[in-house]
């Protein structure tokens, strides 16, 4: 964590910010392996979700890891 904050400072961003760079980029070059991935987990449990909820989830773990990053600050 104290090197993540040492490179987010030279770069001039939050540490927030790297790490959401960072996992946007690695999304964006594995996103095809994820939808893979994704319909295989719902083929398997019979589950579907639609677009609007899985936006709703992704951002409500997003959420999730920042809260978790501030109360281990």
């Amino acid at each position: 964590m104290k090197a993540t904050r040492g490179v987010a400072e030279r770069a001039g961003v939050s540490a927030d910010d790297l790490y959401e760079r960072a996992l946007r980029e690695v999304l964006a070059r594995d996103f095809s392996e994820l939808l893979t991935d994704i319909a295989a987990d719902q083929a398997e449990t019979g589950e579907r979700i639609t677009d609007d909820e899985g936006v709703t989830l992704a951002y409500d773990e997003l959420r999730a890891v920042r809260d978790e990053r501030r109360n281990a600050s």
